[in-house]
């Protein structure tokens, strides 16, 4: 494994276990990651921070499963699934009690530093809002 993978892959395990300091630490300090799945950019480590501590208070129990990292020298992508119940508001919506189980994909981008300077992430917010029972699914045909 190179060490980009091996920083992304710790950086994962310390994620779930809450050290919120340890998995920003490889994010370059001006580092920019986007959620386009919410259509958010977040700024420096302390707003990244803070996304993943939103995220928790909403899903308490969020963890990141299935990881399988793709190595492409200075860039790593890597595919999860995120699963939590909803115990907290999230994004101004009222806690439903609901599980979720919602496919993540990660485009890590490392400086020369081995930092993670810009991280693109990608999910399927309508289908976690309809497993949350905020929003319904269609009518398949």
């Amino acid at each position: 494994m190179s060490k980009n993978v091996d920083a992304t892959r710790s950086g994962f395990e310390a994620w779930n276990k809450r050290g919120w300091k340890d998995a920003a630490s490889r994010y370059a300090v001006g580092a920019t990651v986007i959620d386009h799945g919410r259509e958010i950019t977040y700024k420096g480590r302390d707003e990244i921070i803070g996304s993943w501590e939103e995220l928790a208070k909403g899903f308490p129990d969020a963890e990141l499963t299935d990881l399988t990292s793709y190595d492409a020298g200075d860039t790593v992508v890597t595919t999860s699934v995120g699963r939590g119940t909803n115990k907290g508001e999230f994004m101004g919506m009222p806690a439903t009690g609901r599980r979720v189980s919602l496919p993540l994909v990660s485009i890590a981008h490392f400086d020369a530093k081995g930092l993670i300077d810009r991280e693109e992430q990608y999910s399927d917010s309508f289908s976690m809002l309809v497993q949350l029972g905020h929003a319904k699914a269609p009518n398949h045909a």
